[in-house]
């Protein structure tokens, strides 16, 4: 078996998703940002700042979906904008969304982090696993 490197230089890549297309987009956690490989080797970043990113998808109406420090934002390529679609659940800061996996109605169930606990390196508070469904609503 070969394998090809596809990119280098980066320190905690998370969240690869190939496109039909045949671009590959990916986060790195602690440098931040969303970035896309195209098929010729060139990369795209986006979302500059934006850390703590470990889940991506891809939205239905042509969007990417991306946690973060944060909360989850969708971010629409073709005007650059973010829109925040999760910063707090029950009136409290998400402090950071982990990963997260698509559900079959347009939602997403999704793993909190304690960010202020790690960011200052002390053992993180346990959190919730949420589900946010297409309205907006958190359980």
């Amino acid at each position: 078996m070969e394998f090809e490197t596809l990119v280098t230089g980066w320190e905690f890549l998370e969240a690869p998703r190939p496109a039909a297309n045949g671009d590959l987009y990916f986060t790195d956690v602690t440098v931040g940002g969303l970035h896309k490989r195209c098929p010729d080797g060139h990369i795209e970043s986006f979302l500059p700042g934006r850390t703590w990113i470990g889940g991506l998808a891809f939205n239905r109406g042509g969007g990417v979906v991306c946690s973060g420090k944060d909360g989850v934002v969708l971010f629409d390529e073709r005007t650059g904008t973010a829109r925040t679609l999760l910063s707090e659940v029950d009136g409290k800061p998400v402090g950071a969304v982990n990963d997260f996996c698509p559900t079959t109605d347009g939602g997403i169930v999704a793993g909190l982090i304690d960010a202020a606990s790690v960011g200052a390196g002390n053992p993180p508070q346990g959190r919730p696993l949420i589900r946010l469904d297409p309205a907006g609503r958190v359980t």
